[in-house]
């Protein structure tokens, strides 16, 4: 997850039992994003999907994602740089088998990718799906943007709508989004920040609560949530690891 993680919350992963491994920036994005897991890597199960670029300059920092067993870590020839639509390229929503993008500029290793593994491309005109939007399991996703709700609910997956606000951080931006502000482990969704300070927060615990999850805040004496591109949880046999995951050499994904 993003190297700014508050320490709060940090300790209260490691408290918890998880490994926390914090991704760092890549100077080629904005700097507010520059190390969000959801701009730097696409994830769907156990496989991600990264620039070469990135792996380069970070291999130690990803091979201790890729040590996990089970994980798979792909390279793409692109790279995301500087402001929207640029920037963006790795940045989608998978929900079940359906994958929610942008397709403009999304990277041709993800395309590649989804083809093969059979997940539904479904077009939209949010930039940012992983930003605005928070999937939960298959079938349920929170979001503030209404054109992902329109989009999600044509696929019979069920939205917790809530509004945008200024409880969720992302400096200097006015404010951030619900998708950069968790992740999801087993059948508990944590929160990088307190998920009583927005708004919707309670709404969003009974709405998540009805459907069999847990909310965690991993600070509850915050005043907000924090937009730090949400965390990517993978589970090792051994230990328990969070992180925005065999030792890798350069590949990419391949068509069948």
């Amino acid at each position: 997850m993003d190297e700014r993680i508050p320490h709060s919350c940090e300790s209260a992963l490691a408290e918890r039992g998880f490994t926390v491994i914090k991704l760092r920036s890549d100077e080629r994005l904005s700097p507010p994003v520059a190390s969000h897991t959801d701009m730097l890597f696409f994830r769907h199960n156990n496989t991600l999907i990264t620039s070469q670029g990135y792996f380069h300059k970070n291999q130690n920092l990803i091979n201790n994602i890729s040590d996990i067993p089970g994980i798979q870590v792909l390279l793409a020839d692109e790279a995301p740089e500087g402001e929207y639509p640029k920037d963006r390229i790795f940045n989608c929503l998978i929900i079940g088998d359906k994958l929610f993008a942008k397709t403009e500029h999304l990277s041709k290793s993800i395309n590649e990718y989804a083809n093969n593994e059979g997940l539904k491309i479904i077009p939209v005109s949010q930039g940012y799906p992983a930003c605005v939007t928070l999937g939960i399991g298959d079938k349920l996703a929170i979001t503030a943007d209404s054109g992902m709700a329109r989009a999600l609910k044509s696929e019979n997956i069920e939205i917790i709508d809530i509004s945008d606000s200024e409880a969720i951080k992302l400096p200097p931006y006015k404010f951030g989004f619900i998708g950069g502000t968790a992740g999801v482990f087993r059948n508990t969704v944590y929160f990088i920040g307190n998920l009583a300070a927005h708004p919707c927060g309670a709404k969003i615990e009974g709405a998540l609560k009805n459907a069999g999850y847990e909310c965690v805040s991993l600070d509850e004496k915050s005043d907000s949530l924090f937009d730090m591109g949400g965390i990517f949880f993978f589970e090792n046999p051994d230990i328990n690891t969070a992180t925005s995951g065999k030792k890798i050499s350069p590949n990419k994904p391949k068509s069948e």
